[in-house]
């Protein structure tokens, strides 16, 4: 079993552990699994994991994945979620869902202008967003940092480094079906190691 780091978001360090196992086949594979950097925030399975994405329109980049844990499920408790983040205050936080599936690769020349941002809703599981389940991908930015243009040549460097980026990682997400994540809880309460009391045995009737 080997330990690697696998990417950072934010001031976390998130690391996964390869684990090897045997299939029904008799081949072995190889696993990933997470190791959590911290206390686990999900509290209840009615709550939703969503990832957040900042977008900044003045230098065209992407920051790192951060997970939001959402409770109600709305789009003001999303805007202060990313606030609480990212410190962008929550009335110029703005938002868009990621089209397709994880990791939803978009072109940072397209980014600021083709998604859908602020949609006029009151909860996330109506149109144009659709979240009802965990995974979706968010991108936000603040309203107030404004997009710088980019020369031609510089837009074509662009092109051709999201080419080759995404020549070399379109074969890492191919999904077939949406599947759940599955968590491996450690107790290292001690157990209590005094008997039991049995139930009394019932008396048998007497003739």
């Amino acid at each position: 079993m080997k330990t690697f780091q696998f990417m950072q978001t934010g001031r976390c360090s998130w690391k996964f552990l390869v684990v090897r196992v045997a299939s029904m086949r008799g081949t072995t594979l190889c696993k990933l699994l997470l190791v959590w950097p911290g206390p686990e925030p999900m509290k209840n399975m009615s709550h939703l994991a969503l990832f957040a994405r900042k977008w900044c329109p003045s230098t065209h980049t992407l920051e790192p994945f951060q997970e939001v844990i959402l409770e109600h499920s709305s789009p003001l408790e999303l805007k202060q979620k990313v606030s609480e983040v990212s410190g962008i205050p929550v009335g110029r936080v703005e938002f868009a869902k990621g089209r397709g599936s994880f990791p939803c690769d978009i072109s940072i020349l397209e980014l600021q202008e083709e998604l859908d941002w602020n949609p006029n809703v009151t909860v996330l599981s109506v149109w144009p967003l659709y979240i009802c389940d965990d995974g979706a991908v968010i991108y936000y930015r603040d309203s107030e940092e404004k997009s710088t243009p980019l020369s031609e040549e510089r837009k074509r460097e662009i092109q051709k480094e999201e080419s080759a980026k995404y020549a070399k990682t379109s074969s890492r997400y191919q999904y077939y079906r949406k599947e759940k994540a599955l968590k491996i809880y450690t107790d290292t309460t001690p157990q209590s190691t005094s008997p039991r009391a049995s139930p009394p045995a019932e008396s048998s009737s007497q003739q």
